[in-house]
């Protein structure tokens, strides 16, 4: 079997020079960005685990119910002494 030069594809030696490092390198970076997106999807994962475990909501409305009259005491001290 012999081939034909003229139905042959010719494909630059420099152009597979240029183009294989750069899909190579686009092909990494794909798979080590979807990587550390699945790494820090998990370790969302693991804090938010973490927290629920830490804090009962009931706690964590008894602070939250301390700090709005905190801040509603600070308010009004700080309206009564800039009408001053």
């Amino acid at each position: 079997m012999t081939l034909d030069k003229n139905n042959v594809i010719r494909i630059p030696t420099w152009l597979i020079a240029v183009l294989l490092p750069l899909v190579i390198s686009i092909i990494a970076a794909i798979i080590v960005s979807n990587a550390s997106v699945a790494a820090t999807r998990k370790q969302v994962e693991i804090n938010t685990d973490q927290i629920k475990e830490k804090v009962s909501r009931n706690e964590f409305d008894i602070i939250k119910d301390q700090l709005d009259r905190i801040e509603n005491k600070v308010d009004n001290y700080i309206s009564k002494n800039s009408k001053k």
